[in-house]
């Protein structure tokens, strides 16, 4: 942890610098990608993260002329040793202060790195290099109610919450959350993982603990204000963001943790804003910020937080925020501050025989893909009824789960039990799909487990989703699906599908030209195998879509748990009816089919 007051390291080792040289990482640099200055700074600062105490920062020009100031930030070097079930970080070299810029222009930049402190402003070198062409995307950016790269490229996120690296000698036989192993040694893992999954996205706290490094209960763990900023954490994630980019995976950082409900924000906000743009903004693999964890619900602070974050972000991430409130949803975002909407939900596992006290039985609850598409359409019973509000921007639930049925007022939230049995990954499963069909994403569960022998992981239900999506994106030629395609269910709505066996649960989203879609047997539920133990029903029949133009269709069946291809084939609607035959159904199954 660095105490401004106490740093006297710190400041000894600034005050030996009698020079100032200047070391650029490239002098040629790809599009999208790293460009870093070195660079000492003479003098003692009681605070190097206070721009009031000490100002580095380098003003770009692009090679069309546009200018661009990013902020410097204060460097200590480590080295690791370890393994999953502990890591040690060692300083190594004296600190320093760096600038980290990601070009977006082909051609020529040039940059002046400016000092201001107490002493005045002074001008520390200034420089140029060129960008050439690489093989990036660009940064993440919201089109409409989907995701697409600064190429144009459709990005679909696909993942759960990390959301911290933490090693637990108590949970040997099935890790789960959070507890993938030590700070970069548990990163590793979760990269590995990833890997087999087809994932490509990750929430992710950079503070857990509500108070200050100290207290943290897992790393890294980088700061909850700028007042508690771990140099060492700092280093930590750096070596994950560089990872992340190798691997094509898409980070979310949530920022403020404490006085989430206060009136106006802290200074020290700010102050670790700006800290985390001027060190991490230049990465592709920051998918964007996120400004409270669930504690965002007072309009005026999270609009304070998102205006000072677009002013000190040259990249303009994308901002959003989290809460579970859904009576400050509208509100909330509407904001055009805010480039994505977000809620969290757990349903519970509760049965029709609950009992007395439990919460009105919600049947779509039994398949939760069933459950999160109608919930999108209709809301849920729980909380403020109707459908959530459609901004014409992207769309995701940042935490899910299902919970233990609650009946006492007095027992708190728990993971339903049936996690620990469900090798199968049934509830995993369904989440994730309720999401593929309702949302912009296949994200983010808070539950979820794996087999520490390595048998089995409900995060292998992602290479499924993975495989769906990219027939997805070929079947649409690369562009994003259509928001003119509306989620449907024939749950209790028979006039955008039907099925012959009212078994067959069907959900999705479509126009009259397009649509993608799940079929669920319902005896194959995680409600029916894991909560009432029944015997699961092989299904045959017909579903049938209507509203469809008439024309000849091409169609595509996916496996939901390999993402394999199926089965490719050409259908025709005459009459704006489009049936779909359905055979042997065990589990569910997944389609796209788009006019020809």
């Amino acid at each position: 942890m660095m105490n401004f007051q106490t740093s006297a390291r710190v400041c000894a080792a600034l005050a030996l610098f009698a020079a100032i040289p200047l070391d650029a990482l490239s002098a040629e640099v790809g599009r999208y990608e790293k460009f870093e200055l070195t660079l000492a700074v003479p003098g003692t600062y009681s605070n190097p993260y206070d721009p009031d105490v000490v100002d580095v920062q380098a003003d770009f020009t692009s090679p069309a002329g546009k200018a661009l100031r990013v902020p410097g930030f204060f460097y200590q070097g480590y080295t690791r040793e370890g393994s999953r079930s502990a890591e040690k970080l060692a300083p190594v070299g004296e600190p320093s202060w760096k600038i980290r810029f990601a070009p977006s222009e082909l051609g020529t930049y040039r940059y002046k790195v400016i000092l201001k402190d107490g002493s005045g402003v002074r001008t520390l070198s200034t420089g140029s290099f060129q960008c050439v062409p690489s093989s990036s995307h660009g940064f993440v950016r919201a089109k409409g109610r989907s995701f697409v790269f600064d190429d144009g490229a459709f990005y679909f996120p696909i993942g759960v919450n990390v959301p911290w690296f933490q090693y637990r000698a108590d949970l040997k036989t099935q890790p789960g959350t959070g507890q993938w192993g030590a700070s970069t040694y548990g990163a590793d893992y979760m990269f590995e993982q990833y890997k087999q999954a087809g994932a490509n996205w990750a929430h992710f706290w950079i503070c857990s603990s509500n108070s200050d490094v100290a207290g943290a209960w897992a790393h890294p763990s980088i700061g909850c204000s700028a007042e508690t900023v771990s140099l060492a954490d700092s280093w930590a994630f750096d070596y994950i963001v560089d990872r992340a980019q190798e691997r094509s995976v898409y980070f979310l950082p949530i920022l403020k943790f404490k006085n989430q409900r206060a009136a106006k924000p802290d200074r020290a906000d700010f102050l670790l804003f700006r800290y985390v743009v001027a060190r991490w903004g230049y990465s592709t693999s920051i998918f964007g910020w996120e400004f409270c964890k669930e504690g965002g619900i007072d309009v005026p602070l999270v609009e304070a937080l998102a205006t000072y974050m677009k002013s000190v972000d040259p990249y303009d991430h994308l901002r959003t925020t989290s809460t579970w409130n859904r009576k400050i949803v509208p509100a909330m975002f509407a904001s055009p501050l805010l480039d994505v909407a977000q809620l969290h939900d757990y349903p519970m596992d509760c049965g029709r025989d609950a009992g007395p006290g439990a919460p009105p039985y919600d049947a779509r609850v039994e398949d939760l893909g069933l459950y999160r598409v109608d919930q999108k359409i209709n809301g849920p019973t729980f909380s403020v009824p109707g459908p959530f509000p459609d901004y014409g921007k992207p769309f995701f639930m940042g935490e899910t789960g299902l919970l233990e049925c609650k009946i006492e007022k007095t027992k708190g939230e728990k993971a339903t039990h049936l996690y620990d049995v469900d090798t199968q990954g049934l509830i995993f499963h369904g989440d994730v799909w309720g999401m593929v069909m309702s949302s912009s994403g296949a994200i983010s569960p808070w539950y979820f487990r794996w087999d520490a022998t390595g048998r089995w992981s409900n995060l292998d239900e992602l290479r499924g989703v993975a495989g769906y999506v990219a027939v997805l994106t070929a079947m649409l030629k690369g562009s994003p699906i259509p928001d003119s395609a509306e989620p449907f269910t024939n749950y209790r709505d028979s006039t955008k599908a039907k099925a012959t066996d009212a078994r067959l649960s069907v959900t999705g989203r479509k126009n009259p030209t397009f649509a993608m879609l799940r079929i669920q047997n319902m005896t194959a539920s995680w409600a029916a195998v894991l909560r009432d133990k029944k015997e699961v029903v092989p299904l045959s029949g017909t579903v049938t879509l209507t509203d469809m133009n008439p024309g000849a269709y091409d169609v595509r069946w996916v496996d939901t748990r390999s993402g394999r291809t199926l089965k490719s084939e050409q259908l025709r609607s005459s009459d704006g009816s489009l049936p779909l035959t359905i055979a042997n159904l065990s589990g569910d199954i997944a389609a796209v089919l788009r006019r020809q």
